[in-house]
């Protein structure tokens, strides 16, 4: 369930869907025509491990088997000359049948911007050949390993549906990609090109953090990080330190797992 925002208002909300490492440029971002009433986090932990159960009157000890993030439900509604302060399906006076039929495609766009976050894109490796070429040129890296690697991360492409951002203004910001998308059509349909007049998409977005979780990176808000374009002066400077410095922790424990130091380095 949703609740439509004021004409106007949704741009200082500064809320969008945003396609990890800008892949496509200007078309990488959509912003919310549309809020959720509420946003609901869910945790759902694997069922730990008990020990010495099957010999003992009880458990002997448990071992944490881990757990994942459930999916959340956004739905968002796109009414043609809602920003304009028309009736649902009807022109505001100020549009000829141009600028109408205009927005009606530019709704059916934003309808299949957000259909299409299901389906592969192909692209470069990103943030993540990024992350590799960082690590090769940085503590005591051959120059020319470094540039080979670079070369060849840069000839490299995926080709899987997006990660998206689900960017909830200043506030937090959501990593994942998305499940079971639906689109739905609404009336009044134009008499004249029998387009829609608005449209509702409906998607569960399935949450996956750049690093592995701890209590330290929850307790801290791993979800509140700073978007790209968002103003700093939203988040205290004290808060986003602690999560700043939990992040490069993280980063790196992971990135020595994955290339660990050369023997005498």
């Amino acid at each position: 369930m949703t609740i439509s925002v004021p004409a106007g208002s949704f741009y200082r909300l500064n809320s969008a869907l945003v396609l990890e490492d800008n892949p496509v440029g200007d078309d990488s971002r959509l912003d919310f025509e549309t809020f959720p009433e509420s946003i609901e986090e869910v945790y759902a932990l694997t069922s730990y491990r008990q020990i010495g159960a099957d010999r003992m009157p009880q458990p002997g000890g448990v071992a944490y088997r881990g757990g994942n993030w459930s999916t959340f439900s956004l739905m968002l509604e796109f009414r043609v000359g809602s920003r304009a302060g028309g009736n649902p399906g009807q022109p505001p006076a100020n549009y000829d049948r141009a600028r109408f039929e205009q927005e009606m495609q530019e709704m059916s766009r934003k309808a299949r911007w957000c259909q299409a976050l299901g389906f592969p894109l192909e692209r470069k490796l990103g943030e993540l050949g990024n992350r590799i070429v960082r690590k090769f040129s940085s503590g005591g890296g051959s120059p020319v390993v470094s540039a080979r690697v670079r070369q060849a991360l840069s000839e490299l492409r995926r080709n899987d549906p997006p990660k998206v951002l689900v960017v909830f203004g200043a506030w937090m910001t959501i990593r994942g990609y998305a499940e079971n998308i639906s689109v739905k059509w609404m009336p009044p349909f134009d008499p004249v090109t029998t387009r829609p007049t608005g449209c509702q998409v409906s998607m569960q977005i399935q949450p996956l953090m750049v690093d592995y979780p701890t209590w330290q990176s929850i307790r801290n808000g791993a979800w509140e990080q700073q978007a790209e374009g968002v103003s700093p002066s939203a988040i205290p400077s004290s808060a986003a330190q602690i999560r700043e410095e939990e992040r490069q922790r993280q980063q790196s424990r992971l990135e020595s797992s994955i290339f660990p130091p050369a023997p005498g380095a």
